[in-house]
């Protein structure tokens, strides 16, 4: 459905009654269990990318990108913390720079660091004045977005900025707006394509840039029966407010479709559409919304812990095959398809 110069509209002013699990939205693929050393055992995974059949992981935890190849073995590790030559003091965000053969791990909000695929550190830039606190990659440069926690531009600033292969400030879009606070939920900017996909929790939509133009276009405007309200005062006023209106909480680019998650009348919610914004599904979600990422292919990665794992396997035994995973394992990647 398509609605003037907002993009294609994803109606959710209604929504289904019949409640949907795991396997009525995902169709897993592939089981892909991580090595379990100590070295490469992840804490908290922040983001996935999957660059020629690796997963390369950033840990929240343990602050460093860590890289798998497609069974899961152990490859390498890219980044350190610390003040010394290479290192720094936090993993905000990190994209793999496939074209220029680069690992860009972002010390949100004003400077990356570059490694090569080997973890070689080979230079770091300063973005500044602009604050970014996430990053992503495509063949012409870099997107990166902050989160609308910047107004040190006051009224210039701006929700998306994009760069060229060397950081160079190519143009930046999206208004912030003082009215507007931050999301309690995690939107990591997503690859797929070419293309970069921001889903925004503020505005009730998706921006994409496809990088080989010099502006995001509003792919996706998502449509509550009852959205959140701007002028919200701060953080915990927002927090008292988001079991009262239609809050978005997650969602992914899945090649032939998007799926979405979202608190409706304090309830976990779940909607499926084509890129058209046809609705395949929609209703409340009895399982928990998982982190999503963009795999290869049209597919959509989840990558719970080795207990969740086990705990999804005897949960939806038709949905999700078994794997030789123990308790204390790493975490697994499941690779999934959108229903």
């Amino acid at each position: 459905m398509r609605d003037g110069q907002e993009g294609v509209v994803l109606d959710l002013t209604e929504t289904g009654m019949d409640t949907l699990g795991f396997g009525d939205v995902f169709e897993v693929v592939g089981v892909v269990p991580l090595e379990t050393k100590d070295e490469c055992l992840l804490g908290y995974v922040s983001k996935v990318e999957v660059v020629d059949g690796n997963y390369y992981v950033l840990d929240g935890q343990r602050k460093a990108v860590f890289v798998f190849d497609g069974q899961g073995t152990f490859l390498r590790r890219i980044g350190i913390v610390g003040h010394g030559h290479g290192e720094y003091e936090r993993a905000s965000d990190f994209t793999v720079d496939r074209d220029r053969g680069r690992v860009v791990i972002l010390c949100g909000p004003r400077e990356v660091y570059m490694y090569d695929l080997q973890g070689r550190f080979v230079g770091k830039k300063d973005v500044s004045p602009w604050l970014v606190w996430k990053i992503a990659s495509c063949p012409e440069g870099f997107v990166g977005s902050t989160e609308d926690a910047t107004y040190s531009e006051g009224e210039m600033a701006y929700l998306f900025y994009a760069f060229d292969p060397e950081f160079h400030a190519r143009g930046k879009w999206v208004g912030v707006r003082r009215d507007y606070a931050m999301s309690t939920a995690y939107f990591p900017l997503q690859k797929a394509g070419g293309k970069v996909f921001g889903f925004d929790g503020a505005r009730n939509a998706v921006h994409v840039w496809d990088g080989q133009a010099d502006s995001v276009r509003t792919a996706y405007a998502v449509r509550f029966a009852s959205p959140m309200p701007g002028g919200m005062k701060g953080q915990e006023e927002y927090m008292r407010n988001m079991f009262l209106y239609d809050v978005l909480m997650g969602g992914a680019w899945g090649g032939d479709g998007l799926v979405l998650f979202y608190l409706h009348e304090a309830r976990q919610h779940v909607a499926v559409f084509a890129p058209d914004g046809e609705r395949r599904m929609s209703g409340p979600y009895r399982d928990v919304f998982p982190d999503l990422y963009v795999g290869r292919e049209g597919e959509v990665l989840i990558v719970p812990s080795a207990a969740r794992f086990l705990e999804l396997v005897r949960r939806h035994p038709d949905v999700v095959p078994g794997a030789p995973v123990s308790e204390d394992g790493n975490h697994v990647v499941l690779r999934c398809r959108l229903r």
